[in-house]
Formats: C-alpha cells, sequence, structure tokens
C-alpha cells in the first residue's frame, strides 16, 4: 500500500552557487507532482542498491541542470544532475529512507564539481549546507 508520506534522504543543488549540498531528511508528500517539483522536472529512477532508489531528472543533460554526483561502484558508472531524492520501495511503490541507508548512499553517490572543462570528484563534507 502507498505510504502518503515518506522520509527521504535528499542531494540538492545550491540555488546561488549551481554546486552540489550535503544531504538532508526531509519528508515528502509521495506522489509524482512532488518528485517532479523537487526535481524541477520529468523523473527517473536509478536503483543504487537492491532497496534503495535515487529519483532524478532524466532530462538533466538537455535542461542544463548542473551536475551533482557521479554514481560510483569502483568505477564511474553514471552522471547525475539537479535535485536527487534517495527513497526505498515496496515492490513498485516508493518507501521511507532510513537513516542507516545514508552511509551506503555516500558510498555510491559521490559528488561532483566543474572546474574549468573537467569533473571533479570532492568529499561530501567540502560540500554545501542547502538553504530553501
Amino acid at each position: 500500500m502507498k505510504e502518503p508520506k515518506i522520509l527521504t534522504y535528499q542531494l540538492r543543488i545550491d540555488k546561488e552557487t549551481n554546486k552540489p549540498c550535503k544531504g538532508f531528511f526531509r519528508e515528502e508528500l509521495n506522489t509524482l507532482e512532488t518528485w517532479q517539483s523537487i526535481v524541477d522536472g520529468r523523473i527517473d529512477v536509478l536503483s543504487i542498491t537492491n532497496d534503495i532508489d535515487i529519483i532524478f531528472n532524466d532530462e538533466f543533460l538537455i535542461n542544463q541542470l548542473p551536475f551533482n554526483r557521479v554514481f560510483y561502484d569502483e568505477e564511474p558508472l553514471s552522471m547525475l544532475g539537479g535535485n536527487l531524492i534517495c527513497v526505498r520501495h515496496i515492490g513498485d511503490e516508493f518507501a521511507s529512507i532510513q537513516e542507516n541507508d545514508v552511509e551506503t548512499i555516500l558510498k555510491y553517490l559521490q559528488p561532483v564539481v566543474k572546474v574549468e572543462n573537467y569533473l571533479v570528484i570532492v568529499p561530501e563534507d567540502m560540500c554545501l549546507d542547502y538553504k530553501d
């Protein structure tokens, strides 16, 4: 059964600098409209484990959204841009993230910044705190 509200872990882009922010927890309505609003457009979902999904804008390159994280498992597998939402899933429905999932999320999703014509992976603690 679909939960009306779920706890998410969000990895957003700073609106002023276009740099990745540190992750934070936020409860959100579990609706397509909510996810589209947060990622600024059409959504897609990437499973980083059997339990954890990332909701992101599938047109971030076309829409020229800033790079946010690289999905990394021993080597870079995919680039993700714009705001990201980390959730769990039960069957086909999104479900609340768990606090102990953060370690896994940070292991697989590493922040990147653009320096001249290069993307550079930076430590999570160098990311900004998100301001609404």
